[in-house]
Formats: C-alpha cells, structure tokens, sequence
C-alpha cells in the first residue's frame, strides 16, 4: 500500500518571483518558511500557473485524501449491502488501487 502524506489537506496562495501560486499542504504538519511568507503545514505540491484550471486542479489534490477515505467507506458499505462486489464496487476498488500505488 502507498503510503501518503496524511490528511487534511488544503491549498493557500502565495507570491513569490514566478507569480501566484498554489501551495498544497499537510494542514497539521510543520512549519514551513518560505521568504516572507510561513505556513503552518508541510507543503505537498506547487501549482505555479494561477488560471482556472490550475484553481481546479488544486482544490481537487487538496480534496485527495478525503475523496479516497470516503471512496473506502462507500466501497465496503456497498460490498457488505449487496453481498458481493458488482461492477461498480469493482470500479471502486480499482481507483482505491491506483491512487495506493497498487
């Protein structure tokens, strides 16, 4: 299994000589200095493009590890009320795979 940086995350904005961008962080990690600037958790990924998309992208990596929690939840609740894996919990499972790097 994968091993991930633990949740939650979140995403803040920042300038620094490139232009804004996203800093996606662990919330509860260390503090992070940066310049100017401190953050009060452990940086995950830099999206330095500021557009629409790139806002997107961010709230959708910062969302990661809830969107995967809830997806495990979902997956074994569905198993346990059908009683066997459809193609849909199938599905499930897949994505759970992936995104655990197996």
């Amino acid at each position: 299994m994968g091993k991930h940086s633990p949740g939650p995350w979140q995403s803040k904005h920042d300038f620094d000589e490139f232009g804004l961008s996203n800093i996606i962080g662990n919330v509860d990690g260390e503090t992070f200095a940066d310049g100017t600037s401190r953050y009060t958790f452990d940086p995950i990924c830099i999206v330095d493009t500021e557009t629409a998309e790139w806002r997107a992208n961010a709230r959708l990596i910062a969302a990661a590890p809830d969107l995967l929690a809830a997806l495990k939840a979902l997956h074994q609740r569905y198993v346990m009320a059908i009683g066997n894996e459809g193609p849909e919990a199938l599905s499930a499972r897949a994505a759970i795979a992936k995104a655990e790097g197996r």
